[in-house]
Order: structure tokens, then C-alpha cells, then sequence
């Protein structure tokens, strides 16, 4: 019978499963979500709990068996929310210990290809958010901000802001998982809902209208290029940008 592991949809949930597979000799058909099973009498599931140590472990082996990259390549490939990535993925760890340095050079392999087109998925897309992420401070001097990415990669966002803004307490929320990334000196990924979001500040208000103003003031009618901006810009981050919002949003929500 066929072995299929389960895990809670962590790195380093995925990291505990390959220490299993390793330490009980076992190589599962897929992996899978514990939240998303569907009845199939012809495998055996196997719930693979996250241990941190071991994820630590294998984390180390990676990036000292195969490279850094390899690991980087796995870790964002990851969030990118392809579909069966979290197979491919295990495949392709399990790969860097089999071929160390050179697995990145098997192109032919499905769960490479898989993988490196996860990891630009998932890249590309947090680079676009580093620029189109819009920030508002709310009462309280908390700034705040909501994004709806296609990938799951809050947590690269989280560490870049942290890094950018150091001495800056920051959320980001991903509304269409309902993950929020708090940040204060260190980052909290929590599954929390954010209720009762404060106003934002009285300050905030009188930013708006001066980003608002700048916006119009180098707006040249004459050369508006819709087309071009959809492509520079694309329209699915517009919903959570301020200048692409007809009226000022009173609330941080």
C-alpha cells in the first residue's frame, strides 16, 4: 500500500517529514496538508508531527550536502501555493542528498523544474510587494498594511520590512489566508484575526492627502498609458493602494 505524509503546511513541518522518511525508511507517494485529506482507501496516511530539532537538523544538511541556494530554491518554492509543490519539494530535498552540489543541474527532472518555477513564483511576486505594499500608520503609532498575494510569502515580507525598518513596529496582513506578520523587535506569524483595527492617525490623514497630491501633480493626462501601467502595476494590487482609492480609507481596515 501506497504512503502518503501528512503535515500542518510549516517548513518546517516539510523538513520533519524528510527526517522521518530518512529515519523509518519510508518514501511516501505524495505530501499532503493534514487540513486538506480526501478519503482514499488504497494509501496509508501517515500524520507527520513538526518537530523543531529535526527540522534543524535537515535544514543544516542541505545547505552544507548540496548549497545554500538549494535550500533557498525549497524554502521559497514552498510558498508559491503551485499545486502538488509540497511532493515536489520533498522530492527535490531528497534529491540534494543524493546529488549534493549537482541537483540543480538535473533540468530534466520534474520536481526540479517544479521547483525552480515555484521559487521564481513566489520571488517575483515578493519582489513586486516590496514596492506596491503601502503602509498606514494607525493610532498608537502601529503602521499597518493588508495584501491579497497569490503566493503565501507574508513571512519574506515580514523579514524584509524588519530589516528595512528596524525600530519600526509593523502588521501585515494577508487577508486572503488570514495570516498577520507582527513585528516589534521580532516577528510574530500568527493565524489570529485582527479585530478591533485603530483609526488610523491624525498624522496618517495628512500624509494621505500629501501622497494623494503629489500623485495628481506628476499625473500627465496627455500621456496616461492605461496599458502600460496594468503591466508596471498590475490591477490586483491596486484594491489595498492608496493611490489607486477614490476616497481616504478613515480606518485601518
Amino acid at each position: 500500500m501506497a504512503v502518503v505524509f501528512t503535515f500542518d503546511e510549516t517548513f518546517d513541518g516539510l523538513l520533519s517529514c524528510i527526517f522521518r522518511s530518512y529515519s523509518d525508511k519510508i518514501v511516501p507517494e505524495r505530501v499532503c496538508s493534514e487540513n486538506n485529506l480526501q478519503g482514499d482507501f488504497t494509501v496509508e496516511f501517515v500524520n507527520i508531527k513538526t518537530n523543531p530539532a529535526e527540522a534543524e537538523r535537515v535544514r543544516k544538511g542541505i545547505i552544507k550536502t548540496a548549497s545554500w541556494r538549494a535550500y533557498y530554491l525549497a524554502y521559497t518554492a514552498f510558498m508559491s501555493d503551485l499545486e502538488d509543490i509540497y511532493t515536489s519539494v520533498f522530492n527535490f530535498i531528497r534529491l540534494s542528498f543524493e546529488y549534493k552540489k549537482n541537483v540543480l543541474n538535473l533540468l530534466k527532472n520534474d520536481s526540479v523544474l517544479a521547483v525552480e518555477k515555484g521559487s521564481y513564483r513566489a520571488t517575483h511576486e515578493a519582489d513586486k510587494l516590496k514596492g506596491f505594499l503601502r503602509f498606514r500608520e494607525l493610532e498608537g503609532g502601529i503602521m499597518y498594511s493588508e495584501i491579497e498575494p497569490c503566493c503565501n510569502i507574508l513571512e519574506i515580507l515580514a523579514h524584509h520590512f524588519a530589516d528595512r525598518f528596524p525600530l519600526m513596529p509593523f502588521v501585515i496582513k494577508d487577508v486572503k489566508r488570514g495570516l498577520s506578520a507582527a513585528y516589534n523587535g521580532d516577528i510574530i506569524l500568527t493565524e489570529l484575526p485582527l479585530e478591533n483595527i485603530p483609526e488610523i492617525s491624525h498624522d496618517e490623514e495628512e500624509y494621505q492627502k500629501l501622497w494623494r497630491q503629489f500623485v495628481d501633480s506628476v499625473n500627465i493626462k496627455e500621456r496616461k498609458n492605461p496599458k502600460c501601467q496594468r503591466t508596471m502595476m498590475p490591477k490586483k494590487y491596486w484594491k489595498h493602494m492608496l493611490e489607486t482609492q477614490p476616497d481616504t480609507k478613515k480606518r485601518g481596515v
